[in-house]
């Protein structure tokens, strides 16, 4: 996992309000995703998460 904190200056275009925070997580497998989304207890959080984080923006890509 990475926890990025980007400054003004790091964008080289922004088209929308610039983040305040990035989470790049991976995963070695859609099931090891599916597992970690459907954890009870990461589920127990998830009120106080929705209440804090304004927007969320999931990509699925693959390792090339």
């Amino acid at each position: 996992m990475y926890r990025l904190r980007p400054q003004e200056s790091d964008y080289i275009e922004i088209n929308d309000d610039a983040p305040y925070e990035i989470h790049l997580v991976s995963f070695q497998a859609k099931q090891d995703f599916l597992d970690y989304a459907n954890d009870p207890s990461r589920q127990q959080y998830l009120e106080m998460k929705n209440e804090s984080v304004e927007k969320i923006v999931l990509i699925e890509g693959k390792t090339l």
